[in-house]
C-alpha cells in the first residue's frame, strides 16, 4: 500500500450504540497489516469521507472475500448505514511519492484506464494508470505511483486525442 493508505469493501453494521455505528473493515486486496491502524477515513459512494476509529479485530472472516477483518466506528451523524458499502482508508505508516489524477484525465479503452501526457511541446502519449487508490478528494481521480508528480497531463480533449489516435491508425491501414 502506497501513499500510507489502503483500501477494503466494508459492510457496516450497527454497534448498538445511538451515538455511533460499526464498520467491518475487511482486507479486498489482500494487504497484510502488522497491526490495524488506530484510525483511518471511510469513502462513501456519494465521495464524502467519514472518520473512524478502531474497535476491535472482527470476530469473524467475512464470508465474501475470506480476508481479515477489523471492526471501526463511526458517529451516527456521518450518515453511514448498516449494509452500506463504502472505501475504507487506513495507513500502514508508509509512504511512497504519489501524483493525483483528475478524472477528467482519464479515458477508458479495453478495460483499462489511460492518461495522455504531455512529452514535448506538440506531443502526448499514451500512458496506462492504475485504479486501485482513489484520490482522496473525493472527485474521481486517483492516486498512481506511475507518473511523476510534475507530469502534464490533458484535462480537457483527452477522448478525442484517443479517437484520433485510432483514426489515425486506421486510415494507415487502409
Amino acid at each position: 500500500m502506497g501513499a500510507g493508505a489502503g483500501q477494503g469493501a466494508g459492510q457496516w453494521r450497527s454497534a448498538g450504540d445511538a451515538a455511533a455505528r460499526a464498520a467491518g473493515v475487511f482486507d479486498r486486496d489482500h494487504v497484510s497489516l502488522r497491526q490495524p491502524p488506530p484510525a483511518g477515513t471511510l469513502q462513501l459512494l456519494s465521495g464524502a469521507r467519514v472518520p473512524i476509529r478502531f474497535v476491535s479485530p472482527a470476530p469473524r472472516i467475512d464470508p465474501k472475500n475470506q480476508g481479515v477483518g477489523f471492526l471501526y466506528i463511526a458517529s451516527a451523524e456521518s450518515g453511514v448505514l448498516p449494509g452500506m458499502q463504502a472505501l475504507a482508508f487506513l495507513p500502514d505508516g508508509t509512504t511512497a511519492p504519489m501524483a493525483t489524477v483528475p478524472a477528467a484525465a482519464v479515458v477508458w479503452w479495453q478495460g483499462r484506464a489511460w492518461v495522455y501526457v504531455r512529452t514535448s511541446p506538440e506531443t502526448f502519449t499514451r500512458r496506462e494508470i492504475p485504479t486501485t487508490r482513489p484520490a482522496p478528494d473525493g472527485g474521481g481521480g486517483y492516486l498512481v505511483s506511475n507518473l511523476p508528480a510534475a507530469a502534464q497531463l490533458v484535462t480537457r480533449g483527452a477522448q478525442a486525442l484517443l479517437s484520433e489516435e485510432f483514426r489515425a491508425q486506421i486510415e494507415v491501414g487502409d
